[in-house]
């Protein structure tokens, strides 16, 4: 990962290590535990299917991460979707839904209760939560919020 550009520390420990630097007041959509469990969960009772998937999804990592790295780069969420989600939708539907869909349905709620105090909120969420119709953007869109890049 680290021969195709990929940082192994990743944007969530830079801004989560400068957060706790600035003395920021840090909290998660999910706890540690809760990630645990999700992960932990993933494909279960089809655990054959899950490893397939993860031996064919590692083998195409030198070919999908350049692209997924340029997309996210240049804020393309529709190319991100097409390169990183489109297959994981169509092949494994029940895990993309266990590991995006359902993930970004519950953290909409929490979105929402930011808007209504007076700070300045940073959310950091995985850049495939921001990409396709059920992303983290789409559903806050669907609910009638404007959402802008800048």
């Amino acid at each position: 990962m680290q021969m195709m550009g990929v940082n192994s520390a990743g944007v969530d420990v830079y801004y989560s290590t400068k957060g706790i630097g600035d003395k920021k007041h840090i909290k998660w959509f999910e706890e540690p535990e809760e990630q645990m469990a999700i992960l932990a969960a993933m494909g279960k009772g089809k655990e054959d299917e899950m490893i397939a998937y993860s031996i064919e999804d590692v083998k195409k990592i030198p070919d999908v991460m350049p692209k997924m790295l340029a997309a996210w780069r240049e804020g393309d969420m529709q190319k991100l979707s097409e390169v990183s989600l489109e297959e994981m939708q169509q092949d494994y539907p029940e895990i993309y839904d266990q590991i995006l869909v359902q993930r970004n349905k519950n953290w909409v709620p929490k979105i929402e209760r930011l808007f209504g105090d007076k700070h300045n909120e940073f959310i950091l969420v995985g850049a495939l939560h921001l990409a396709g119709d059920e992303s983290v953007l789409s559903l806050l869109k669907e609910k009638g919020y404007s959402v802008e890049k800048y």
